[in-house]
């Protein structure tokens, strides 16, 4: 039987350095019939003209150049450009396992996406640990959503919350975008394609190679871009909550509820709060520890919320400081 057509799209910005070994390591794909779609989302670097280069070297490589609107611009116009059955992600400075394809197409069967693990690595291709569960399972995509939130996605390692290591059915992303203004793209968009899901599967295996760079854009240490980061994510949530809202799930909201309150008292205690953000941060946590309060949650929660509100964060630290001795 002819293999069908897999798309793969490759987002690239400011990859230069990585971004050989990206592309190189999707062409020596055991699995052949695929579609190569490299986004250059206006790269000031040489990336563009490495892209180009590729379209000599393989005729499954399209290149698309566009103006740079973000990660989630570029992946969205690969999205709509791309004609595979089944659509994987390969992030610019990333590198897949020269079988990472084939493994997940031969275990997909009637799931509609098929998640593996990754392996973090520092710049010189270093494996610093790997992430992925120990023996394959399948979950409705809604019950991937809870143990998203309840932390046993953590304990089991099944990554839920990222877009690439994964082979979706193409009818998945019908109708669903990624948004173009927003830090943290996939994480957003995530919650939205689990509950389109009925089954989906967590297989062990780690041939996915995420490299972590300290100036990447998630750990960019730029003034402006912290105040941004910090804000998405409530906007983010706040999206999430509404939502849920829309479908009843009272319990996922009041989790993700738990989110908003759990970040600002990890970061007020670790002085992390960017500058400027401070009032913004308080709103958030007044309004939202009033309605968590109404909310089906431990009430061991509730006092540790009430209790950072009311005695602030230096009060909140004595208190602690006493229960422990």
């Amino acid at each position: 039987m002819k293999q069908p057509l897999i798309s793969v799209i490759v987002p690239i910005y400011m990859v230069e350095k990585y971004i050989h070994r990206c592309i190189d390591s999707i062409l020596q794909q055991t699995y052949k019939n695929l579609e190569i779609i490299l986004i250059d989302d206006g790269s000031p670097d040489k990336c563009g003209k490495i892209c180009d280069m590729y379209l000599s070297v393989d005729s499954r490589v399209t290149v698309i150049h566009q103006k740079n609107g973000g990660i989630g611009a570029a992946r969205n116009t690969g999205v709509q450009h791309c004609r595979g059955e089944f659509i994987t992600f390969v992030d610019g400075d990333d590198y897949i396992s020269s079988d990472l394809i084939e493994t997940l197409y031969s275990k997909i069967n009637d799931v509609d996406y098929i998640s593996c693990g990754f392996s973090r690595c520092d710049n010189e291709e270093k494996v610093q640990y790997a992430f992925a569960p120990t023996e394959e399972m399948v979950l409705s995509g809604t019950d991937a959503l809870y143990r998203h939130y309840s932390g046993d996605n953590a304990r089991d390692k099944i990554s839920c919350v990222y877009v690439w290591g994964k082979l979706y059915r193409r009818k998945l992303w019908e109708e669903l975008n990624f948004p173009e203004k927003l830090l943290f793209e996939d994480i957003y968009l995530m919650p939205y394609m689990q509950l389109r899901c009925k089954k989906v599967k967590f297989i062990s295996y780690a041939g996915y190679y995420y490299r972590k760079q300290q100036n990447s854009i998630t750990n960019s240490t730029d003034s402006d871009h912290r105040k941004k980061a910090f804000k998405d994510s409530f906007i983010i949530w706040d999206n999430h909550i509404n939502f849920y809202k829309e479908r009843s799930m009272d319990n996922l909201v009041a989790d993700v509820e738990c989110l908003e309150v759990d970040k600002i008292i990890s970061q007020s205690i670790a002085n992390t709060i960017p500058e400027g953000m401070e009032k913004f941060a308080q709103k958030i946590l007044k309004e939202t520890v009033r309605k968590v309060l109404t909310e089906s949650i431990s009430l061991q929660k509730k006092v540790r919320y009430v209790l950072f509100l009311v005695l602030g964060e230096k009060g909140y630290r004595v208190i602690k400081r006493a229960f422990r001795h």
